[in-house]
């Protein structure tokens, strides 16, 4: 395994409160900072920016409590939508998803609500998105 010793992991979690549903797609921006090691991800705009090309492993759970509202969550690698994850509510309902992808240096990976969706937190870290490098190559 090849290393570049450039050493990236984050992991970060929604503020409290309610999230959507809205009219259109919209960004989540994870503003509690768990660990952001090497930088790479801003919680002032939610983006994750590959300081290196490599293998990155990434990780997100949702929760809502809304009984009957759908939840739906996008993670993104640049504008192409990766994973779409979601769920109907039936009282507290999590959902969670994964994936290990190939960036280039200066790539983004972040996440959306999908639209006429909700998402709601308490600050008992319930939605998440976390990442980090596996190898560079």
């Amino acid at each position: 395994m090849r290393s570049s010793g450039t050493k990236v992991a984050f992991s970060a979690a929604l503020s409290a409160g309610k999230f959507g549903p809205y009219t259109t797609e919209t960004q989540l921006v994870y503003r509690r900072s768990i660990t952001n090691l090497g930088g790479a991800y801003s919680s002032n705009t939610g983006v994750f920016t590959a300081p290196v090309r490599g293998a990155y492993y990434f990780r997100f759970t949702a929760m809502n409590n809304k009984h009957g509202e759908w939840m739906a969550v996008n993670l993104y690698r640049n504008s192409q939508r990766i994973i779409h994850n979601s769920k109907q509510t039936d009282g507290i309902t999590f959902i969670s998803n994964a994936a290990v992808l190939h960036l280039n240096q200066g790539d983004e990976v972040y996440m959306r609500l999908h639209e006429n969706c909700g998402l709601f937190e308490n600050d008992d870290t319930y939605n998440t998105f976390s990442g980090f490098l596996l190898y560079s190559l």
